[in-house]
């Protein structure tokens, strides 16, 4: 579990934690942004807009199998905290572009 959200913020560094079920076996922990790996450390620096961050925990299951949780999060940037409107084409169903 991580305590990353879909969010707007207006800060570029970005603490989080991530909290690993007391019976697994943690391999790795990589954190993914915008197609950028990192190893996890606590926290990430955000670029202007649109952030797409995936954290991929390998782990070994109780029966020693290798498993991959990869959840994905948006997180927008917005330093200055303009208005920021953000559509999704599935809100606009009917609709051409």
């Amino acid at each position: 579990t991580t305590s990353l959200k879909n969010e707007v913020v207006t800060e570029a560094e970005y603490p989080f934690s991530i909290t690993y079920h007391s019976k697994l076996s943690v391999i790795s922990t990589v954190v993914d942004i915008n197609g950028n790996q990192q190893n996890y450390n606590g926290s990430i620096t955000l670029s202007e807009g649109e952030n797409k961050v995936t954290v991929y925990v390998t782990f070994r299951d109780k029966w020693s199998n290798i498993r991959v949780s990869s959840p994905t999060y948006t997180i927008y940037y917005n330093p200055s905290n303009q208005i920021l409107i953000i559509v999704r084409w599935t809100d606009c169903a009917g609709t051409t572009a």
